[in-house]
């Protein structure tokens, strides 16, 4: 499961100090802790023992192999931008390199509600962190917003499935399945959200990511296995057919694994934090072997020993819903549903902040417009700007159209304005992600059509084009055919994925 971590961990060594490699590895490998494991056990139904493991594995050689291509995009990327070779990321027009460029904010605080630039402009022109900088470098700022907004999205999906998840398992904790009941849960869940999502230093709790940490490995993970391993586990009895090949479910657990497995959106911020970014792709691509093994391993166990998909109602749907004794089965999913419910705003924080930026830099270049107009006809000489490292304006140009941002008695009423927006922004990604959570019952199908329709465009589909493009600048001659049809078989799978899986799982969403 996408988690902050990384992102806090890059940024933390953002100043020139850098992780050393087992650093950044035990950081990426615990931020790949996810719902994606609630599902599992009980997927494995829809396919059987030896074809899900056999799919699980080719999944996460698939998953390592495109977090290769990105890391190796980023590399060619960077040597590619030293030569001079792209000219995507600034204008030669030393005017215009005042100006912000579109797509790279830094987040706005209440204080300079305007992205501005004076002589303290930051030069990014050796900086490619994100995906999106990589995408902007290789091919275009189109491309770059293309994976922002699906970044966003992602996001937005991955704290929606926490909800959906807090949902079934306040269901079955409380014992009562009525008509109406998931919406009163619903409506007692929204505040709660909403009000964390207010609280922006939830974000650099290590104690959050360490209460999710032990929550999914000793509560999930390991009380899973306690109950099916054990004798509590003898009223659910290991099924008959687990050793059979289920065809029919390929499709729909597929796209869970790639769910639970997908580890895109951690990879360039990991290598940013890494003293050593040639260690990239061996941190990365161990991680979600070692990863895959393990949960493959527990879900393996815990569906033989009677903890996935045995009930008819779905019961197992959650993994945590079929732990025995009662007891322990209460404890578990009290941790779980205050895990998840603290770490949704955490989850949602890179899709508020992405999306802030953008309104907040849309709402400034509005206004700047409109003031530029407003002076163009006044005699205004020299014309002030608003240094962005200074409490006072500072004359930088007689040109009124080197106007960066409105006169220092507007920031205030601008401030209170974004705050307001930026609240609003919050509440209603709050209200969206619960009522979705709300009216979907079944995570095994949401997971499976994120996974295949979303994950697939970000994961296998995007990563491949980016390192075409990036063996195009590489290669002086022909890219070599061996690399060529591996390219093409990764973004094939991905489109295939995208159309079978997404349509199998959203018939499943929909009729379920």
């Amino acid at each position: 499961g996408e988690s902050s971590d990384i992102f806090k961990f890059s940024m933390k060594f953002d100043n020139g100090v850098k992780a050393s490699t087992s650093q950044a590895w035990i950081t990426f490998f615990k931020s790949m802790f996810g719902a994606g494991i609630l599902a599992l056990p009980n997927v494995l139904n829809e396919v059987g023992i030896p074809l899900g493991i056999i799919i699980f594995s080719l999944i996460s050689v698939i998953c390592s192999y495109s977090c290769y291509l990105l890391v190796e995009s980023k590399r060619i990327a960077i040597i590619s931008q030293q030569r001079g070779e792209n000219q995507t990321l600034y204008d030669t027009d030393t005017t215009d390199s005042l100006l912000p460029i579109e797509g790279d904010h830094e987040p706005i605080s209440s204080d300079s509600p305007c992205r501005v630039f004076g002589d303290s402009h930051p030069d990014r022109s050796n900086k490619i962190i994100t995906y999106g900088d990589v995408a902007r470098t290789l091919i275009d700022k189109r491309a770059e917003k293309t994976i922002q907004f699906s970044i966003i999205f992602m996001h937005i999906l991955f704290a929606t499935g926490l909800l959906i998840c807090t949902q079934d398992v306040l269901e079955n904790l409380l014992e009562y399945d009525g008509e109406y009941y998931r919406y009163i849960i619903g409506l007692v869940i929204f505040p709660i959200v909403s009000g964390l999502s207010q609280i922006s230093w939830l974000q650099n709790m290590w104690q959050l990511s360490a209460l999710a940490l032990v929550t999914y490995i000793v509560g999930v993970i390991g009380c899973s296995l306690f109950s099916a391993l054990s004798q509590h586990g003898t009223d659910r009895p290991a099924p008959d057919d687990m050793w059979d090949f289920h065809w029919s479910g390929v499709w729909g657990f597929t796209g869970t694994s790639v769910y639970a497995l997908e580890g895109i959106g951690l990879v360039l911020p990991t290598m940013h934090s890494m003293s050593e970014p040639k260690n990239a792709s061996p941190v990365v691509c161990s991680g979600i072997i070692l990863y895959a093994f393990l949960t493959i391993s527990y879900a393996t166990l815990v569906y033989a020993g009677g903890g996935g998909g045995l009930e008819k109602d779905d019961e197992c749907d959650i993994v945590v819903n079929c732990i025995d004794p009662h007891g322990l089965r209460t404890a578990v999913s009290i941790a779980l549903v205050s895990g998840l419910l603290m770490t949704h705003p955490v989850f949602l924080y890179p899709a508020t902040q992405m999306l802030e930026v953008e309104l907040s830099s849309q709402s400034c270049d509005d206004q700047c417009h409109d003031y530029n107009n407003t002076v163009s006809n006044m005699t205004l000489e020299p014309l002030l700007v608003v240094n962005q490292n200074s409490a006072s304006a500072e004359v930088i140009s007689s040109d009124s159209n080197n106007l960066e941002c409105l006169p220092e008695d507007s920031v205030s009423v601008n401030s209170l304005r974004i705050v307001k927006k930026n609240r609003l922004l919050r509440v209603s990604l709050c209200f969206a992600t619960v009522l979705i959570g709300t009216v979907v019952h079944s995570f095994d199908s949401f997971s499976a059509l994120v996974g295949s329709v979303f994950l697939s465009l970000a994961g296998f589909i995007l990563p491949s084009l980016l390192y075409y493009k990036a063996l195009e600048i590489e290669y002086e001659e022909s890219i070599p055919i061996f690399i060529t049809a591996k390219l093409f078989l990764l973004f094939t799978f991905g489109i295939v994925l995208m159309l079978f899986g997404g349509t199998t799982a959203f018939i499943d969403l929909v009729s379920g």
